[in-house]
């Protein structure tokens, strides 16, 4: 079992995906990272967090939407520990 969480059976794909002993910290750095994205991207593009875009009649919630004057990017952070 994990000794961090006694959860699951402790293998590497459950301690870096569904541990949750770990899994504040992966929502933090998260945020940290989308945050960095965010702040550097704005200098010369608008940017947008967690847009509402509609893909196949779903409402999809990217953590970044950026928009220079040409294209538009969609940008999900995945942080996996």
């Amino acid at each position: 079992m994990c000794r961090r969480c006694d959860g699951q059976p402790e293998t590497l794909g459950y301690v870096l995906g569904s541990c949750t002993h770990t899994k504040p910290q992966k929502i933090r750095r998260h945020g940290e990272i989308k945050n960095f994205l965010a702040s550097k991207l704005a200098k010369n593009c608008a940017v947008f967090t967690e847009p509402a875009v509609k893909v196949l009649n779903e409402l999809k919630k990217p953590d970044l939407e950026v928009k220079d004057q040409k294209k538009l990017y969609i940008i999900d952070v995945t942080v996996r520990l």
